[in-house]
């Protein structure tokens, strides 16, 4: 939703790290009563300054060291660094155009990859907030912009890279969407044009949306990269090229200690091993899952698959580096409230980490009738093999 309400130039250039330091540790209602009566016409935007900053300093630390300002709408739907940092690398060249510059952050990751950048939004209450920002930030390589996408690429232009990160808010109720056709700006509509002016177009897009039907969709996917952080899934990335070819598909997950990738071409098909047998048992991450690849991994990696839908591992050989989490199997055993009552109690177990997949039971309703509590250093996982039959591992996790 466009704003056009003006930020007084006094709060812009205010000594944000004093008011930080003076107010952010104080009654939160108290502080906004002072703020409504000393700064009557933004006050709601210093407000937001002491909701967001905490969180701040752990998704934009950068951005947060620098005492930048936010909004709660775009601080949400920005990338956090990581993620930022990470795109960036994917790409690099002279001029980027950025179709919904939103915080900013993505600009200021590709701009260590590109010469200029420009950056498009709406918003002109928020495109004074970055620009502001990217003084603070000491950024002098990125224009920012107060147009509509749609009007903007009516002009001339030759660009390196087309980047779009549409708003899945774009209604006055502020309701998530996920699919192409109900963000702002849409690609669909804007497509034929945008290869008139660059030859590759990335999107950021929402993980919800199913992977087949956007190549389906889009028809010009030469590359899908499902990018988790810490093992959740946070971004789909699409590349689009003029150049029609089989899509490229990469899961990625983003730690603190490093960055796992696997890629496999779109709809490769491998040779499936199906087995319910093996000393050591493997939990893919969730980008690994969602990118479709995941018996691709196994294949490539010697591991048996535990069923079509049950995305567990299974190998008599420990795998270094798993793309997700390893564990040793203490034991195995079918599904049965008595059995499984008579195991826990002879092993003393009262805490454990329970996860399923492919079985007809939620976690809770397991820790329920088996009375067991988060935690501790057991695992127990409740699936299916390939001929129906439930199981039950009981495993340790290996460092």
């Amino acid at each position: 939703m466009q704003s056009n309400k003006k930020i007084s130039n006094e709060i812009l250039n205010s000594d944000l790290k004093s008011f930080i330091d003076e107010f952010l540790e104080k009654d939160f209602l108290k502080v906004t009563l002072q703020l409504s009566k000393k700064y009557p016409q933004n006050f709601n935007l210093l407000a937001e300054q002491l909701k967001l900053y905490k969180k701040a300093r752990v998704k934009l630390p950068t951005f947060a060291t620098s005492y930048c300002f936010f909004t709660t709408k775009s601080f949400e739907q920005a990338s956090s660094e990581k993620l930022a940092k990470y795109k960036s690398t994917l790409f690099k060249g002279t001029n980027l155009l950025d179709l919904s510059g939103g915080l900013g952050v993505d600009d200021w990751a590709f701009s260590f990859s590109f010469s200029k950048i420009i950056s498009l939004d709406i918003d002109e209450e928020l495109n004074q907030i970055v620009r502001k920002n990217y003084e603070r930030l000491q950024l002098t390589t990125i224009e920012r912009i107060d147009a509509d996408a749609s009007e903007f690429i009516k002009s001339p232009g030759i660009y390196d890279l087309i980047y779009l990160d549409a708003d899945r808010r774009p209604d006055l109720k502020n309701k998530r969407v996920a699919g192409l056709s109900d963000s702002d700006p849409n690609i669909l509509q804007l497509q034929k044009r945008l290869f008139e002016l660059t030859d590759t177009i990335l999107l950021k897009l929402s993980p919800m949306l199913d992977i087949s039907a956007l190549i389906d969709q889009l028809k010009n996917v030469t590359a899908i990269y499902v990018v988790s952080l810490d093992n959740e899934v946070k971004e789909l990335l699409a590349v689009l090229s003029k150049t029609i070819q089989k899509p490229q598909i990469h899961a990625v997950n983003i730690t603190a200690e490093n960055t796992q990738t696997f890629s496999a071409t779109y709809e490769q098909l491998v040779e499936m091993n199906y087995s319910d047998e093996g000393e050591f048992f493997y939990e893919p991450s969730l980008s690994l899952i969602k990118s479709g690849i995941s018996k691709n991994y196994a294949t490539a990696n010697q591991l048996k698959i535990l069923a079509p839908n049950s995305y567990f591992f299974l190998s008599d050989n420990h795998t270094e580096d798993f793309f997700g989490r390893s564990f040793k199997v203490i034991a195995k055993m079918e599904f049965g409230k008595v059995l499984v009552k008579k195991y826990l109690t002879e092993k003393g177990i009262q805490k454990a980490n329970i996860s399923k997949r492919n079985f007809p039971m939620e976690v809770d309703e397991l820790k329920k009738l088996f009375l067991i509590k988060d935690g501790g250093e057991d695992y127990l996982f409740f699936t299916q093999n390939n001929e129906n039959k439930k199981l039950i591992f009981h495993c340790r996790k290996i460092n």
